[in-house]
């Protein structure tokens, strides 16, 4: 089995899973993941989105939701993610640093700097 055909089984079966158990976060962060990991950043983000519905508190999944946008190129979503993250975790490195980098990406240096 290729590792396409492998990840393709796992997105299979996950999807089949999260719609048995339409509420369990954790299998949507795993798609969001599993998603983001193959390029298909919309569905990933779709799926964090649906992780945050039962999580919204969870600053891990706001910065994982802005790293979706950013990676599909929506960095004004991908940024306000990432603001989300640090008002719930003001000292969250990851979510600083991709802050940053998606300013940067703007090319709004000033802000990359102090964020």
């Amino acid at each position: 089995m290729t590792d396409e055909q492998t990840c393709d089984k796992i997105e299979e079966l996950f999807t089949h899973t999260s719609k048995i158990n339409e509420k369990d976060p954790d299998l949507h962060v795993v798609l969001g993941v599993l998603y983001n990991l193959t390029a298909q950043f919309d569905n990933a983000s779709l799926h964090f989105k649906r992780a945050l519905q039962f999580r919204p508190k969870d600053s891990t999944l706001w910065n994982k939701l802005g790293a979706s946008f950013a990676n599909g190129y929506r960095c004004k979503e991908a940024i306000d993610a990432y603001y989300r993250a640090l008002s719930l975790k003001p000292n969250y490195v990851h979510a600083m640093s991709n802050l940053g980098i998606a300013f940067s990406n703007q090319d709004m240096h000033k802000e990359a700097a102090r964020a």
